[in-house]
């Protein structure tokens, strides 16, 4: 038996008991299994967790979760004194590796709650880094990440990951989220309708006004019935009339607002039909910022407030600030500013110039 006790997340998905199976199963016994059933937001969950266990560590397992065997050995082996989180990857049929599968100590979220934000966890890592508590990060996966992909459940998790992206300053989480979507669309027919509804996520996510802790089950039907109609269309018809791709003389901001205008006219008009192959052909390298940017507009037209010209004004400053800087406008200050000047030593050293 480990010091490990392995707490279950779950808010009543069907698949619990094969995440429960999985962890009975590892190599390295734990010393118990405490399931938290439909405790919400994440970070109440994983908080009343803690309080509950009573062993030196714990493992976060969530309902969606398939671990591989020698899971359990293999974290506990990479622990050190200054160790406060050990973190491995786990396999996702749509974004391949993904980070993942959590080891705890359980001291650490005695000592540093895990907090109410929109990315609970990266902030608890920054937490107790400065208290001098180590994360580790394993570059291996050790188990399955298996949810079941419908567009309810990929729209709802990307929508939050746009927020979290901006929320972090995290251009290049970002673009890999786009560029493997692409990918995905690309090459993976029986994929290709989830990854469309992801990226319609993604891009709608980045504008959400909240940074609290998002993970609470959701309702939004309404946005929902949008995205389905938006895809539920043929992806290689015609794109929109007259909307042509943006060009590397175009300057980001005249990008964002006609591809706005596109999806609001689009929106308008209730022909949705050329949404899903506009979408398809805004693809490029995993940098190419005027696709992404032509990306968001186009969702953003669907979706945003552009009859609101202050909202519209907001949305688009914190694009650009995010592009151009890797900051969330409305992080605090000191951040921002940190911000700016990294990204401007970072001009000054590749002579690279990204223009709004």
């Amino acid at each position: 038996m480990t010091d490990v006790t392995a707490v279950v997340l779950t808010i009543g998905e069907p698949y619990t008991e094969r995440a429960i199976a999985s962890v009975r199963a590892q190599s390295r016994p734990v010393h118990q299994v405490l399931v938290i059933e439909n405790v919400a937001p994440f970070h109440r969950a994983l908080n009343k967790a803690a309080d509950r266990v009573n062993t030196a560590f714990f493992l976060q397992v969530d309902a969606d979760m398939v671990l591989d065997p020698a899971c359990v050995a293999t974290l506990l082996a990479t622990v050190r004194p200054d160790t406060g989180i050990v973190v491995a990857e786990l396999r996702d049929p749509l974004m391949g590796p993904v980070v993942g599968i959590k080891l705890f100590r359980t001291e650490c979220l005695r000592q540093v709650a895990m907090p109410d934000t929109i990315s609970p966890d990266t902030d608890l890592v920054d937490a107790l880094s400065r208290v001098g508590w180590r994360t580790v990060y394993l570059r291996t996966a050790l188990g399955d990440h298996r949810p079941e992909y419908t567009p309810a459940y990929a729209y709802r998790k990307f929508l939050l990951e746009g927020r979290r992206c901006r929320y972090r300053g995290a251009q290049g989480a970002l673009q890999w989220r786009f560029q493997r979507l692409d990918e995905v669309a690309r090459t993976d027919p029986a994929m290709g309708t989830i990854a469309d509804v992801a990226h319609i996520g993604v891009a709608n996510g980045f504008f959400l006004p909240s940074v609290r802790d998002g993970l609470t089950p959701w309702a939004g039907r309404d946005e929902l019935a949008r995205v389905l109609h938006l895809v539920d269309h043929d992806p290689d018809a015609e794109s929109i009339a007259g909307l042509g791709l943006p060009d590397g003389r175009e300057r980001l901001g005249d990008v964002f607002r006609r591809f706005a205008r596109a999806g609001q006219a689009l929106t308008s008009s209730g022909e949705a039909a050329g949404f899903r192959p506009t979408l398809r052909r805004l693809t490029g390298p995993g940098k190419d910022w005027r696709a992404i940017v032509a990306k968001i507009g186009l969702c953003y037209g669907v979706f945003g407030s552009q009859s609101d010209e202050t909202a519209g004004a907001r949305d688009e400053a914190a694009l650009r600030e995010f592009v151009l800087y890797g900051v969330d406008r409305g992080g605090s200050t000191l951040r921002r500013l940190k911000a700016r000047a990294a990204r401007f030593r970072d001009v000054l050293r590749s002579r690279a110039r990204v223009a709004w």
